[in-house]
């Protein structure tokens, strides 16, 4: 949250599921986001590709995201697990950011441009 509310002008989160729980865990860092008028934008699944359980708290959670002025673009298929600030900070791992539970999944930091940018490109 600090890499989030610390963003002078990006963040890009991709996260293949979304829940309401996780966005309201994150919703202060992005409404900080949203009055510095600093571009999220949160890469995810389209709640038509989800198991039909899992599509109605898709769509609550999506709901919640365009609230917060932020950019959620829908794509079926993903499985990256990463979030981008300013195009250097990088938390990359197997956690998905946007719905992490209690399952053991591992994350890791990193500051470098040069991964950013090739992340960045595998999602054009």
């Amino acid at each position: 949250l600090q890499d989030i509310t610390r963003a002078k002008e990006s963040v890009t989160i991709v996260s293949p599921y979304v829940t309401a729980r996780r966005v309201k865990w994150i919703e202060a860092a992005l409404q900080q986001c949203a009055q510095h008028r600093i571009s999220v934008t949160v890469i995810t699944r389209t709640p038509e590709s989800l198991p039909v359980s899992s599509r109605k708290a898709a769509e609550m959670a999506a709901s919640m995201l365009r609230e917060l002025s932020v950019n959620a673009i829908f794509r079926e298929g993903i499985h990256q697990k990463y979030a981008i600030m300013d195009g250097s900070v990088v938390w990359y791992g197997s956690i998905n950011l946007l719905s992490f539970g209690a399952s053991q999944e591992s994350i890791m930091r990193l500051v470098s441009s040069s991964i950013a940018r090739a992340l960045q490109e595998t999602k054009a």
